[in-house]
């Protein structure tokens, strides 16, 4: 029985210690290792960085906040009035955008292409016109009261997955295409 205790005894003082110096053989990494965590961190920090500016100059409307993290989109006619048209709306209220990396590529010129799962939602008024008839009016000598207007609020959401293509200006990030298309 005593030989049974210390038999027990001997393993589990040696256990810990051959697990811990397990863990430290492991936790060494090879000097290659760090850097390269260190840069895939920065840029991921980066690109996370850009896509929360782009989230709240949608979430507040603003142009001006999203030309400054998109600034080649006011070069694009088309694009930027349809931007300015759509945060112009007096229909939409409550708006929410979200943007969720899927997939990063480094291209050959140093800039990322982002693919992302795009989502928004946003609340939506809709005017309704009811007419009454002269059927409902039965026989009582009434006048017709016209068209009634209900205006209801309908919760839209969208999800899509973009593609972004970040440059570096300066010292920052910036964002100089959207698209729905992966670019070529």
């Amino acid at each position: 029985m005593r030989s049974l205790i210390g038999l027990t005894l001997s393993l589990g003082l040696l256990l810990p210690a051959a697990a811990s110096t397990q863990q430290r053989g492991d936790s060494q990494p090879s000097s290659a290792a760090p850097a390269a965590t260190n840069a895939n961190t920065v840029d991921r920090i980066s690109i996370e960085g850009v896509l929360r500016r782009y989230e709240t100059a949608y979430n507040h409307q603003s142009v001006d906040e999203l030309v400054a993290v998109w600034p080649s989109l006011q070069n694009d006619k088309k694009s930027f009035t349809k931007m300015k048209d759509e945060f112009g709306r007096a229909d939409i209220s409550d708006r929410k955008v979200s943007m969720e990396v899927k997939d990063v590529q480094v291209a050959a010129d140093g800039n990322f292409l982002v693919r992302c799962t795009r989502s928004e939602q946003y609340m939506k008024l809709q005017n309704t016109t009811y007419t009454s008839g002269d059927l409902q009016m039965g026989a009582t000598p009434v006048q017709n009261p016209g068209p009634s207007h209900l205006t209801d609020k309908k919760t839209v959401h969208k999800t899509n997955d973009v593609w972004l293509t970040l440059h570096k200006d300066g010292n920052a990030w910036t964002i100089a295409s959207v698209s729905d298309k992966k670019p070529r």
